[in-house]
């Protein structure tokens, strides 16, 4: 363009403007404004304009103007489009234009209209994204969308598929790849309106200009199909009149089948991907027009496994499932159930190909796939969304009744379904002939299949009459099945049987003796068996004894008892033989049998005293799980609660003994709190001559040398702190050595293991210690007076400790200690009104040793909150403590001379924090001034630097160094000390607290860092800068930075030296680098083909 013709293109913009300005003045004002009083108004009519004038200049010239420029090149749609952001903005008083004001944005960079003809496509998709986001939220003005902006977006679609624009510049904002795809698929959501019918003139419109350019695109590319541009095709199609859309439908499906001929599997991918795209925007009623395309086109050699397997995705696309090419046919079955409308007629159909060799011979091998294809029919069934139960009910129980008797049989009709029930069933549903009906059984189990798992997943309520009269006719049915000679029907029959106990049904009710009776018989057929049959059948009769007022006679009791499952009970312990034996004991059903078998249960948890034969004794128990031995202490507890008192004080003391040694030898944490369990529920019911006999041996067993009986006696006298009446307050000084000499003893055996140990359960003598700290945290609730005692000293150093222990039990319930004093302290300094307590933790060493063994913890994984919680605010507590009680002292020197007696704790609390420096520097602090004459260091060391600002240094390195959840308890803890310590002190440490802070909030921390850390770096910095003042903020946070900056620079300057001294060595690292980005791209490129091919 000549530089002639842009002035006058730019003179006329401006002149448009300036009648544009004027008319808003117009507009949007009072025509008062404008006469002094009527004579002038009268006068000067013809010199004003009408609004009326206005608004028709507006339509006619200006936006019809603008719909023709919309098509023509970009320059000339720039200037229109900023005149109608004009009109939007200043014309208030006119609907069609202000509907368009939220493209409207102050911020130039956010401004639809500037960016909507932005060299950059990323300006150019941001803007489509606004025009998508606000005609789905506001009333846009159809007749300036349609005169305007689809001009506008299909002149760009038609551009960006021509590639008349250069993509060489940035990438679109939502499309990582950088390529026109995003933008296109913006445009297509675009140019899809919300509109349920469509004008004649609109039709005719997208008839003859817009679809014509579609079809053109669409075969731009022969060798190509979009899914994108038939997507636009088929949505213009479906606003088009019917006789154009049938007749345009046919041509653009034809054309994706093709290519699903070809032989790169790409392309087949490609155009899978854009059918089932088709199917989706169609719906699934044309899902048997796009079938007949396919077989006219798939018809010969690999075509047909082409055809299988589309329609199999096609299938799964539209109804969400899984596509599994090892297993098509039967997935393909699923499909099909899961699809259909739920219809007894449409279900034969799906079932008769099964049904028709079912009345042929079978092999094993047809038998095992009949039997797949069934399963995978009825997980299809269960999945549909339309099969509603009354009709479930109906198709089964016509099923069941069919196959059972082999024969045609009609339908009985008291199902008791509701009227608007497909009452249209065949009266023969299936036909079996005699052949069939030897092979009709696997139908009978389908069927009962299916109605287990449809009562298992609806809620049974008892009080839902509709629901019992549909289920009471099964009864009498389920009851012929129990005839069947086949062991899985009988097995599925139990399990529904199972089930329908829960309700009230009369036909149960009355049938219960009766199915009572089939199930001894059965029970008695199966002789020595002991297979799943049997099972099902003790479970079906447990529920029968416990939902009905039947019982056992003495015949089917002895009969019971001398089943194999109640004969190799103490061998071979039966979890469904417990069950129902417990049903028995609960109906005080009379028999020697049952005492002998009680008499076995206890002789399995009870005779075998020593840990190798109790062992030994588990290893003869078939169960991978402690299944069994749960069900014998449910028993037991069941026991110790119904039995009378009488009882439980003659044989307490025996069920005690036992109960001991079981819980001693027992290694599955949840068998040993049900042992636990049971004990105190012993505990709550014996008297209190047995409970002190159980108290005595206890005692002597925790005080005695055998350290099998350690844990267990501990456990016991943890349970029995609470009671007054055993005078426990004469027994704590023996109690309390134990406890020392097990903690020390625990500290020796796992001194040289390293924290985070994998197998923690090997560690020696963990398990006495964590039961023996656990009793004394249950004695110092009851003994308050303990927490401060001289004897207790050495017991809570020890207990320090045990906060590095290689077990993260024993630490946790060491912090958990360890924060009970601190509370206990702030308690009694409140009520005491003490400022500077001597008790021993609180002591400056002491803290410092806390606070340096906690970081330890730090650097676990925890996933327990609490535990969380308990380091977190036991640190900060120790800190802060620590730094009050130094500014306590009178001057530095005073306060190294008051902890020359404490030099050991500081040392060992030094070691553990891994500073030799800092270590240094205490020495020649707390050393005469002999000992530092020849030293370089400074022995007027500040004490706050030295002890508090090393343990915030150590915080910061670890929240560096590990990963999310220790930086989220390192900056917990930051918000804690500061908000303790207040303005002042905080600004002491505020570098300290502000260096990992600024590195995670501004993403220097040198790893990746989820959003969540990110937000509470950025929280608690900004507490930070509200504490201490923002002045005295940006002072520490520019520190920061420059100290950042420099480390960064100084490494670099290192890497320039080395490439100058030693280039190989510089080589050879870009190298690596070069390789590493590279395999970081790929993985890239990759993920964004993943994600494409996901859409």
């Amino acid at each position: 363009m000549s530089s002639e013709e842009l002035i006058l293109r730019q003179s006329a913009s401006r002149a448009l403007q300036s009648f544009l300005d004027f008319s808003a003045s117009v507009m949007n004002n009072d025509v008062s404004k404008y006469s002094i009083d009527d004579k002038f108004r009268e006068n000067n009519t013809r010199s004003i304009c009408t609004m009326g004038c206005i608004q028709k200049i507006l339509e006619k010239t200006y936006l019809h103007n603008m719909g023709v420029a919309m098509t023509k090149d970009v320059s000339i749609q720039k200037e229109w489009i900023i005149l109608l952001r004009e009109m939007v903005s200043n014309f208030n008083h006119l609907a069609s234009l202000s509907s368009f004001r939220p493209l409207c944005k102050v911020d130039i960079e956010e401004d639809f209209f500037h960016n909507i003809t932005h060299l950059q496509a990323g300006k150019r998709s941001k803007a489509l994204l606004l025009f998508r986001q606000g005609i789905k939220e506001n009333n846009f003005s159809e007749d300036i969308t349609m005169k305007v902006f689809v001009p506008l977006f299909f002149n760009m679609f038609s551009d960006v598929k021509a590639g008349n624009y250069a993509f060489h510049f940035m990438k679109p904002a939502n499309d990582a790849s950088g390529n026109s795809d995003a933008l296109s698929e913006d445009i297509d959501s675009s140019l899809t309106f919300s509109l349920v019918t469509v004008s004649s003139d609109k039709q005719q419109y997208m008839q003859k200009v817009v679809f014509p350019q579609v079809q053109k695109l669409l075969g731009s590319d022969p060798e190509k199909v979009n899914v994108n541009i038939n997507l636009v095709a088929l949505k213009i199609l479906k606003l088009l009149p019917v006789d154009y859309f049938e007749s345009q439908l046919s041509s653009i499906i034809h054309r994706i089948c093709n290519f699903l001929k070809n032989r790169l599997e790409s392309i087949r991918d490609e155009a899978r991907s854009a059918l089932a795209a088709s199917v989706k925007e169609l719906g699934i009623g044309y899902l048997q027009f796009v079938v007949k395309i396919l077989r006219a086109i798939l018809k010969r050699g690999f075509e047909l496994h082409v055809l299988g397997y589309t329609l199999h995705y096609l299938l799964s696309k539209n109804i969400t499932a899984d596509i599994d090419k090892k297993r098509m046919s039967f997935e393909t079955l699923k499909l099909i159930a899961q699809s259909i409308t739920f219809k007894t007629d449409l279900l034969k159909k799906i079932i008769s190909p099964v049904s028709l060799h079912l009345q042929k011979q079978l092999t094993p091998k047809l038998k095992t796939r009949l039997e797949m294809m069934l399963h995978n029919i009825a997980l299809g069934i269960e999945c549909n969304s339309s099969t509603e139960t009354s009709n479930l009910f109906i198709f089964v129980y016509c099923l069941i009744e069919d196959t059972i008797t082999g024969s045609r049989s009609e339908c009985k009709e008291n199902t008791q379904s509701s009227p608007d029930q497909d009452s249209t069933v065949r009266k023969t549903f299936l036909g079996l002939g005699e052949s069939g009906s030897q092979n009709s059984y696997i139908l009978t189990k389908f069927a009962l299949d299916l109605l287990r798992n449809r009562l298992k997943s609806i809620k049974l309520d008892k009080e839902d009459e509709q629901l019992v009269k549909m289920l009471d006719p099964f009864v009498d049915l389920l009851r012929k099945c129990m005839s069947s000679k086949h062991a899985s029907v009988l097995s599925a029959t139990f399990r529904c049987f199972a089930l329908l106990v829960k309700l009230p049904l009369p036909s149960l009710r009355d049938n219960a003796i009766t199915i009572k009776n089939v199930l001894m018989e059965i029970l008695q057929r199966a002789g020595n068996s002991n297979g799943h049959l049997v099972t099902s059948c003790f479970k079906l009769l447990a529920d029968l004894l416990r939902g009905f007022r039947i019982s056992l006679s003495d015949n089917e009791l002895q009969m019971l008892v001398h089943t194999p499952m109640f004969v190799d009970l103490q061998t071979n312990p039966s979890p469904v033989a417990l069950s129902l034996l417990k049903t028995i004991v609960r109906l005080k059903l009379v028999s020697h049998e049952i005492y002998d078998i009680v008499v076995k249960i206890g002789e399995l948890m009870l005779l075998y005293h020593d840990i190798s034969l109790y062992a030994n004794t588990l290893e003869n128990c078939s169960y991978e799980h402690p299944s069994g031995r749960e069900a014998v202490l449910e028993m037991l507890h069941d026991i110790l609660t119904r039995f009378p008192q009488r009882i439980i004080d003659e044989q307490g003391q025996t069920f005690f003994l036992h109960l001991v040694v079981a819980l001693a030898n027992e290694q599955h944490q949840n068998v040993s709190s049900m042992i636990l369990r049971a004990i105190q529920k012993l505990l709550g019911r014996i008297g209190g001559q047995g409970k002190s006999y159980i108290y005595e041996y206890s005692l002597s067993w925790y005080t005695g040398e055998k350290k099998s009986l350690w844990s267990a006696s501990a456990q016991v006298i943890g349970l029995l702190v609470g009671d007054h009446t055993l005078q426990m307050g004469k027994h704590l000084k023996s109690i309390l050595a134990v406890v020392k000499k097990i903690m020390e003893s625990s500290i020796i055996a796992s001194g040289a293991i390293q924290l985070g140990l994998s197998d923690e359960a090997a560690l020696p003598l963990w398990k006495e210690t964590y039961y023996s700290v656990a009793m004394m945290e249950r004695l110092l609730l009851r003994f308050p007076e303990l927490y401060f005692e001289k004897n207790m000293e050495d017991i809570w150093i020890i207990l320090c400790k045990l906060l590095i222990h290689p077990h993260s039990m024993l630490r946790s319930i060491s912090s958990s200690l360890v924060a009970s004093y601190f509370a206990t302290v702030e308690k009694r300094k409140h009520e005491q009104k003490l400022d500077a307590p001597s008790w021993l933790l609180v002591q400056p060493s002491r803290l410092f040793i806390i606070a340096v063994s906690l970081l330890k913890q730090l650097r676990s994984e925890l996933s327990d909150t609490t535990a969380n919680n308990l380091i977190v605010q036991n640190v900060a507590y120790s800190v802060c403590n620590l730094h009050m009680l130094i500014r306590q002292s009178t001057s530095t020197h005073q306060f190294w001379s008051s902890i020359s007696s404490d030099r050991g704790a500081f040392l060992e609390g030094f070691e553990l924090l891994g500073s030799r420096k800092a270590k240094n520097i205490f020495l020649l602090c707390t050393s005469t001034s002999s000992d530092v004459s020849g030293s370089s260091l400074d022995t007027n060391e500040e004490p706050t630097s030295l002890l508090v600002s090393s343990i915030l240094k150590k915080m910061g390195r670890i929240a560096m160094q590990m990963q999310d959840t220790q930086i989220k308890n390192v900056f917990n803890c930051f918000n804690m000390i500061s908000s303790a310590l207040g303005p002042d002190e905080s600004l002491t440490y505020a570098d300290h607290l502000l260096a990992p802070l600024y590195k995670v909030s501004e993403g220097f921390a040198g790893k990746v860092v989820s959003d969540e850390v990110k937000q509470l770096a950025q929280g608690v910095q900004n507490k930070l800068r509200d504490l201490i003042g923002s002045e005295k903020f940006v002072e520490v946070y520019k520190s920061v930075r420059m100290g950042l900056k420099q480390k960064r620079d100084g490494r670099k300057q290192a890497q320039k030296i080395v490439a100058a001294v030693d280039p190989e060595r510089n080589a050879k690292r870009k190298q690596r680098m070069a390789a590493k980005h590279r395999e970081h791209k790929r993985r890239k490129i990759m993920a964004m083909k993943i994600g494409r091919w996901m859409r």
